[in-house]
């Protein structure tokens, strides 16, 4: 029998980024569930969650057909942005052949080890440079930030770089709106209290969702 009140080790794993979307949360849950204990794993790695003994993860992009269990947290965007003083050297584009002739800087992703590509509406085949690629989304907003080149990045991590100007988008009409979280668990015949409380909070709160 298990016991219906939530408690244990909750082991989950999220994309690095995840923790500015989680984190300012984290106070609420813990006082809802004071006998939860959170282990939590950042990373861009594609674990086995039964393997490694994963409660729940939160993955981005389309999930691979399997026999895990999921729900679907919502939609974010992806924006082109430049600092003030990269774009103060380099004209902006306006079109997205224009990116041929910029700095970019590409995610690179960590088990493949391919680069991301961007999704943009272009009636030509785009080759973009590579002239700086890193598996760590906030390595490369910070190389962003120091005016090393544009980045493909999505828009909640920047929003407060946005409101304040401190960042540019660019070519925002070209880019399709196509990133997704979802909540992934193993399948169990009895989801225990712990797990199901705490997709129930993720979905409830909306975090990592566009606001």
């Amino acid at each position: 029998m298990f016991s219906a009140e939530p408690r244990g080790k909750l082991r989950v794993t999220m994309p690095a980024i995840g923790y500015r979307m989680l984190l300012p949360y984290l106070a609420e849950f813990m006082q809802c569930y004071p006998q939860v204990e959170l282990e939590l794993d950042f990373s861009d790695r594609m674990v086995d969650l039964i393997a490694e003994g994963i409660d729940v993860a939160v993955r981005s992009g389309d999930l691979p057909t399997s026999q895990l269990m999921s729900r679907r947290l919502g939609p974010f965007h992806f924006v082109i942005v430049g600092s003030k003083d990269y774009f103060a050297r380099h004209p902006e584009p306006h079109n997205p052949q224009d990116l041929a002739q910029h700095a970019c800087l590409r995610y690179r992703f960590p088990g493949s080890g391919q680069i991301q590509p961007w999704d943009i509406r272009s009636d030509m085949a785009l080759e973009l440079p590579v002239v700086v690629s890193s598996n760590n989304l906030e390595a490369l907003l910070q190389a962003v930030l120091h005016g090393v080149g544009i980045a493909y990045i999505p828009e909640f991590l920047v929003r407060e770089q946005l409101k304040t100007g401190v960042l540019k988008s660019v070519l925002s009409d070209y880019l399709y709106d196509d990133g997704k979280f979802s909540i992934v668990w193993p399948s169990s015949r009895h989801m225990l209290p712990k797990v199901r409380v705490f997709i129930d909070f993720l979905t409830e709160k909306q975090i990592l969702v566009d606001q």
